[in-house]
């Protein structure tokens, strides 16, 4: 059987890579896959992952890079993306990843207006939602846990929103079958959450008492993991068609 790809774009910080492991770790561990069901290349180290068709499927990750900067290993990076849709290869693009597969594909990235979005918050689903075999029989709100201070500022054609924070209304982005882009973090217990919000508060010292609070209501978010497993799950072992023009 092929590998699923973990195409990663950078590295978790290195206090909480000592606590949790890296991104690939937390994917590997939150989505059920073991070691040798999986291929992590690191595009942002200029490792290349290579034909799309040699994998089931891709997961890509987050990274503490901005998409906006168009650093040239984020941008060799797009370009495969770009190529792995035309191939119709399921992809679940996450946080920094879901920025960069809507800009492959023709979207804009910006920050967020009033800085970072941090915590374990609500979305909201559209009800179109209810049969995505992703998001089939999930509540109209549940919980995600989000660190981001990019932002889906306009979605690519041929894409459209599922979910909505209350500051961002673009969390979840679905291009076609098995191909989604999520501005949230399924690999991340709370205990990665309470960690990441631990770093906010040294880096902005002004949000400190907010960051506090969102602290100690940071929390595991088993629907989000369930969105991982079930893309995991779904990925097919025949080689991706790409389109016909």
């Amino acid at each position: 059987m092929r590998p699923v790809l973990i195409l990663q774009t950078g590295d978790a910080p290195d206090d909480i890579r000592s606590r949790h492991g890296n991104f690939d770790d937390m994917f590997l561990h939150m989505g059920g896959l073991d070691a040798e069901s999986a291929t992590v290349v690191h595009i942002a180290k200029g490792e290349d992952p290579g034909d799309p068709g040699d994998y089931r499927g891709c997961i890509v990750t987050g990274s503490n890079a901005m998409v906006t900067d168009r650093d040239p290993w984020s941008e060799n990076a797009a370009d495969w993306l770009r190529a792995a849709h035309g191939h119709s290869l399921p992809i679940l693009a996450v946080c920094y990843g879901h920025q960069l597969l809507a800009r492959a594909l023709g979207g804009t990235i910006d920050y967020l207006p009033g800085g970072q979005e941090a915590g374990t918050l609500e979305l909201t689903l559209d009800l179109s939602c209810m049969h995505d075999p992703l998001l089939a029989g999930f509540p109209p709100r549940f919980p995600v846990n989000l660190t981001h201070s990019q932002t889906v500022v306009e979605i690519p054609r041929g894409s459209w929103v599922m979910a909505g924070s209350e500051r961002d209304k673009r969390q979840i982005l679905v291009y076609g079958s098995l191909i989604y882009g999520v501005q949230f973090h399924p690999e991340f217990g709370g205990g990665v959450m309470r960690d990441y919000l631990d770093l906010a508060k040294r880096e902005e010292p002004e949000r400190r008492d907010e960051f506090e609070s969102l602290s100690s209501s940071a929390s595991e978010t088993p629907l989000a993991v369930l969105l991982l497993r079930r893309f995991i799950s779904r990925l097919p072992d025949r080689r991706p068609v790409p389109h016909r023009n």
